[in-house]
């Protein structure tokens, strides 16, 4: 009597285990994709940025400055980091807006340089006496 109603319950209990391991892989897997997609998203923001600036210090070494300098990071960051770009898609103009951050961020830390060739021999400065 006990092994028929056994045998009788025994698929669906089968069932409702597939069913709650189905969910459980389903639920694992989304955490997986969200936690990885996010560090995967932050290192291309990193790199983005990080090539945005190395754009912007390059457009000064070669006299660059203003919208000149912004474009040629923008062109930079475009060859240096074109899968990021691929995966981020920013628009054109958070682009421009970013590389004018980094030309502003460059400008408040060394002022005397800002339009330069940052590859001289710094120019020294001079003390008011």
């Amino acid at each position: 009597m006990l092994n028929s109603a056994f045998a009788a319950v025994l698929p669906h209990l089968l069932e409702i285990m597939a069913s709650a391991l189905t969910t459980l892989i389903a639920w694992a897997a989304l955490r997986a994709r969200a936690h990885w997609g996010i560090e995967i998203e932050a290192r291309d923001r990193e790199a983005l940025h990080s090539a945005l600036m190395s754009g912007i210090r390059w457009a000064l070494g070669r006299g660059l400055s203003g919208q000149a300098a912004i474009s040629a990071a923008v062109e930079y960051a475009g060859r240096s980091v074109p899968d990021a770009l691929t995966r981020l898609r920013p628009p054109h103009d958070v682009l421009h807006d970013l590389a004018s951050a980094k030309l502003r961020e460059i400008a408040e830390r060394q002022p005397l340089y800002v339009g330069v060739d940052l590859a001289a021999e710094p120019v020294p400065e001079t003390v008011a006496g």
